[in-house]
């Protein structure tokens, strides 16, 4: 089973099954009534919502099962979000995530259906399938979600891939602080585990570092008269050869200035040569 953060493509392709359920769910429905809520309608409208609430809420396989219509805030305007219960959740501390405005009319109309249906109130979980308000387990809701990403991207990705997708996709529009309250971590440490760099976020980090930077015009001058000064300080430091007379031009030296010619003669140049024989080794 993968374990990594959904591409762009696949993320498109699963969320493009994930409509075509809830919207074929949804619409037998409203076609045929209260007789037309047949439990296959039931578990496509249970798989989409299970997906959506993990890919765009970023909530936990166990937030999503044990989540009830009674969390869900409808609100105005489409400012729809849900509650996630401490007692539901890993860190045990509330939180409340605002939701997209097109899962909020999901959820809705599923809300609804089911109030719609005789004896059904709204005490039930948001992807329950079963008449009675039962909660599906975290087996469940995994299985269903498996076989989403397997039926849209041909590969089983691991369920929490969703969560660390969502992640990921917050942290391009805003800071890890916000990502982290609508994880529910209790650290940054945690958060940062979740968020994942994409292939395109490493081709542009290389393509950035291969364009050449020009230097401005005033670092251009002062890299020549480092340049320059460093010729100049070879030129000066240059060990002068006693054998020769030939001393470095003023041309070689450049600007620095001349050093004094040292007086060599004939008896020095002797001298010297004599040293030089005296210490090497003799050889039979």
């Amino acid at each position: 089973m993968i374990r990594r953060i959904l591409t762009l493509d696949e993320e498109e392709k699963l969320r493009g099954l994930v409509a075509h359920e809830l919207e074929n769910g949804l619409c037998y429905m409203k076609e045929n009534g209260d007789v037309g809520w047949r439990l296959a309608q039931r578990i496509q409208v249970a798989h989409g919502l299970s997906a959506l609430l993990m890919l765009d809420a970023g909530l936990r396989i166990g937030e999503v099962a044990s989540l009830l219509f009674t969390d869900f805030q409808p609100g105005v305007l489409g400012n729809a979000s849900i509650t996630v219960r401490a007692i539901n959740a890993k860190t045990a501390k509330a939180r409340t995530i605002p939701l997209p405005t097109k899962l909020g009319a999901y959820i809705q109309t599923a809300r609804g259906m089911w109030a719609a249906i005789a004896l059904c109130n709204l005490d039930r979980p948001i992807v329950g399938t079963d008449m009675v308000p039962t909660s599906p387990s975290v087996r469940t809701v995994r299985r269903w979600i498996t076989l989403l990403t397997w039926r849209s991207t041909s590969a089983e990705f691991n369920p929490h891939s969703l969560r660390h997708t969502a992640a990921t996709r917050w942290l391009k529009v805003t800071d890890i602080r916000t990502v982290q309250e609508l994880l529910g971590h209790r650290s940054l440490v945690s958060t940062q585990i979740y968020t994942h760099p994409s292939s395109d976020d490493l081709a542009a980090a290389v393509n950035a570092r291969a364009v050449p930077c020009p230097l401005p015009p005033h670092s251009r001058s002062t890299v020549e008269e480092l340049s320059a000064a460093a010729r100049a300080n070879r030129a000066v430091i240059r060990p002068i050869n006693v054998f020769s007379d030939n001393l470095p031009s003023s041309s070689a030296v450049g600007t620095a200035p001349r050093l004094p010619k040292p007086p060599v003669t004939k008896a020095a140049r002797l001298a010297a040569l004599a040293a030089y024989k005296a210490t090497r080794p003799e050889t039979e």
